[in-house]
């Protein structure tokens, strides 16, 4: 389980890496256009759910409220791509 908490952390916090990847990927031809598209949107679901964690455990209160509820907002506009696409 603590290996995989890991990956799902790398995974969430290496945003730069996964749309990189995407776009060479793309580019490449490897990936078509919507498999890259969703990848990125996952990751920043993923990302955004990660620092919406932070925020709510280690931040002030304030911080709880503004950054968490932007974050939170972020994935849930995310997910509503991905699923209504």
């Amino acid at each position: 389980f603590l290996r995989d908490g890991a990956r799902f952390t790398c995974f969430a916090t290496d945003m730069d890496a996964i749309a990189l990847s995407m776009a060479n990927n793309l580019r490449s031809g490897t990936v078509v256009g919507e498999l890259a598209t969703r990848a990125v949107i996952i990751a920043a679901i993923a990302n955004s759910l990660l620092k919406a964690s932070l925020a709510a455990g280690l931040g002030s209160p304030q911080l709880r409220l503004r950054a968490g509820g932007v974050l939170l907002i972020t994935a849930a506009v995310g997910s509503g791509v991905l699923i209504f696409g």
